[in-house]
């Protein structure tokens, strides 16, 4: 465990498997549901993918909170800060969900080895009407309100059958970091979470290195065709979809997993060609 003062923030992270190894570095990116407390369990280090630095931002898992305005640009610099702190020349960014908006941010500001967008969901044109929709939630914030919020995340990625079965065993990771977060802290993650920025062409187009996006063939249709455009913004990226929902993490690891390990291999020698 360490950490890092950024500002008034002090940003808490830790590795998994080598600590400043010096080819390609796995840096996912945490989201409303899955700080580095719950990556810490999705994920492990293995041959193609010796190492992984677990990152909290501001208003995430042992960072810092606070109710003051924190933009994605900000964010960036608080994971860059890191990245200086333990010296990583090639991260790999992966994002999860809405937060694939900050992976590719990072992506474009600090020099990277590769970025991977894990079930993407972008904005542009959908911007308003989902703060709309936190706002709303956000007037009824109680103990209910978030039981149903959550459930809600469920039905949207699962369907009905998802909370009768739990056949994933994500309701337990969710109930155990429900009991991680205060409520004082969950409302200060839900009113900046939820894409707090729209999505931006020209930072997209500024992204050099390779990309590997990963999908559900499940996935709702919007969500889809935004993936789409974007790609289009991207040099040359590579699109495997899977057999299942939004929850590609936690539905189809398996898959996912070796997909990531061949991306990472992959990085790996283009490195050592570069050298």
């Amino acid at each position: 465990m360490a950490t890092v003062m950024v500002g008034k923030s002090e940003i808490f992270y830790e590795w998994l498997g080598e600590r400043r190894h010096c080819g390609p570095v796995l840096v996912p990116v945490n989201t409303l549901i899955s700080d580095s407390r719950i990556l810490r369990e999705l994920l492990q280090p293995n041959e193609d993918i010796p190492a992984i630095l677990l990152i909290d931002n501001t208003n995430r898992g042992r960072s810092t909170y606070t109710d003051e305005p924190i933009s994605l640009a900000s964010q960036v610099e608080e994971i860059h800060a890191v990245i200086e702190a333990e010296q990583v020349a090639a991260p790999v960014w992966m994002g999860l969900s809405s937060v694939n908006s900050l992976a590719y941010r990072a992506a474009a500001a600090i020099p990277s080895s590769g970025l991977v967008f894990v079930s993407p969901i972008f904005t542009f044109g959908l911007h308003r009407r989902v703060r709309i929709a936190r706002d709303l939630l956000l007037q009824s914030l109680n103990d209910t309100s978030f039981r149903q919020f959550m459930q809600l995340m469920s039905l949207i990625a699962h369907g009905s059958h998802y909370l009768e079965t739990d056949r994933f065993g994500a309701m337990s990771r969710l109930k155990v970091l429900r009991e991680c977060y205060t409520p004082e802290q969950f409302a200060i993650v839900l009113r900046q979470s939820f894409f707090p920025e729209p999505d931006d062409e020209r930072i997209f187009r500024s992204v050099s290195c390779p990309v590997l996006a990963v999908c559900g063939a499940e996935e709702a249709i919007e969500p889809l065709r935004l993936l789409h455009q974007v790609l289009s913004y991207l040099p040359k990226p590579r699109l495997v979809t899977l057999d299942c929902g939004h929850q590609v993490m936690i539905e189809a690891k398996d898959e996912l997993m070796a997909h990531l390990r061949l991306f990472m291999k992959g990085l790996g020698v283009r490195q050592l060609a570069h050298a």
